[in-house]
């Protein structure tokens, strides 16, 4: 039961990051950035891309719950971390920016 859980918590980790980008995404093209009014949240609600990144976190947390009621804590959280990883490579290559591995030593103090 507990590989069950770490595939639905990988698999929830995959759907909140897409997810998240999705609304991300759509924000931004309705409001070119900037802050959103309520009027601008009821044009998101007909955005289909916003709808199918609210599906898909829907869908995610769902996943997770069912891992969490599957596995230990200390087995599926982690797991939810690689969402953060996800996020950045989906967001980058949305975006068109080209994500660089810099040297780990890069980032030591002088």
């Amino acid at each position: 039961m507990v590989w069950f859980a770490v595939l639905l918590a990988v698999l929830g980790a995959f759907c909140l990051a897409i997810g998240a980008q999705r609304q991300g995404s759509a924000v931004k093209a309705d409001t070119g950035g900037l802050a959103l009014s309520s009027h601008g949240f009821l044009r998101l609600l007909r955005n289909p891309r916003w709808m199918f990144g609210l599906l898909l976190l829907a869908l995610g947390m769902g996943m997770n719950a069912i891992a969490l009621v599957s596995a230990p804590l200390t087995v599926v959280q982690p797991i939810g971390a690689i969402a953060l990883v996800i996020t950045t490579v989906v967001n980058a290559k949305d975006q068109g920016s080209v994500s660089t591995a810099a040297p780990w030593w890069r980032s030591l103090p002088a």
